[in-house]
């Protein structure tokens, strides 16, 4: 099968450890040839490229800027990804005949690139559904239904339910976020929907008494305490206050230990506690390598002890 993956996940190879390249991989074990449009974004200063792995790609094309920047021009680069991706398809995919499309939510603007896809080549579509949007934005805070706001909501509301009849299958992340689909879509046939949750290429790795020891020293972890670690990313959906609301109300519990690690558009909210409070129960380190969290046993956005 040739299978085109749909991404807003900057990566630059297979071997990457992340839930996408993880089944990505799966499906080149299998003996299919997967094709990735992964985007670059301008804040990085590269330009377009194709990055080829035997018989597997990955396009980067470059856009506009989506992470780390404020919601308006995350919203603006994101409507320009379409466009940008069909003329991708067609100057660097035109004599390839695709059999599945996967992509996953974020974003909810695929559907033009889709259609394109599935009229040209008859293939399947497959979406796997992370975020429900724009519902979460308006839970956040970030969106209305009335309003301005209310305007910007009804378009992406619109653009959500043209993925959802594009896509042939939808799989959703829980049986509860598959009746929440089907409970506020009921054009949607039931058949459609069904649970698909993460999956990860799962690594075996231990640490002995001495490596434990090791790692605690170069991080400052205290050496006898439970150490809470979070691994992922900062911003408003993470709800940061409420973590650090977690954080003090943990503070008199002398064997926990809490260690982020992260970045995102909320995380200077954590950096101003610690540097005024200075609590003696949290460190927070800017990022570490896919590696090191293996070393470490802690997969990427999650919760360990150690």
């Amino acid at each position: 099968m040739n299978i085109l993956f749909l991404s807003l996940l900057d990566f630059n190879t297979f071997d990457e450890r992340n839930i996408y390249s993880d089944l990505l991989r799966e499906f080149i074990k299998n003996g299919h040839n997967v094709y990735c449009i992964s985007p670059v974004e301008r804040s990085s200063h590269k330009e377009t490229e194709m990055l080829r792995f035997g018989d597997s790609c990955i396009l980067k094309i470059r856009i506009g800027n989506t992470q780390k920047v404020k919601f308006f021009e995350k919203g603006i680069s994101t409507l320009l990804i379409e466009p940008l991706f069909i003329r991708g398809i067609k100057k660097y995919f035109s004599n390839v005949k695709f059999d599945l499309v996967l992509y996953a939510t974020p974003p909810v603007t695929f559907a033009d690139v889709i259609s394109f896809v599935k009229k040209r080549d008859g293939a399947k579509s497959y979406l796997m559904l992370k975020d429900i949007f724009p519902q979460n934005s308006v839970d956040l805070g970030l969106l209305s239904k009335k309003g301005l706001k209310g305007f910007v909501y009804r378009y992406f509301r619109s653009k959500e339910k043209k993925l959802y009849y594009v896509s042939d299958r939808i799989g959703c992340m829980s049986k509860v976020n598959v009746e929440y689909v089907l409970k506020h879509n009921p054009e949607i046939a039931v058949d459609k929907v069904e649970v698909c949750p993460n999956c990860i290429d799962v690594q075996e790795v231990c640490l002995n008494e001495q490596e434990r020891q090791e790692v605690r020293k170069k991080y400052n972890i205290p050496q006898h305490k439970k150490a809470f670690v979070y691994g992922g990313n900062l911003g408003k959906p993470q709800d940061v206050r409420f973590l650090i609301n977690c954080i003090k109300a943990s503070e008199f519990l002398s064997s926990a230990y809490f260690v982020i690690v992260g970045s995102g558009t909320d995380r200077h909210f954590l950096e101003k506690y610690i540097n005024e409070s200075k609590p003696a129960n949290v460190s927070l380190i800017d990022q570490l390598k896919h590696d090191e969290y293996d070393r470490r046993n802690i997969p990427a956005c999650s919760l360990m002890i150690i």
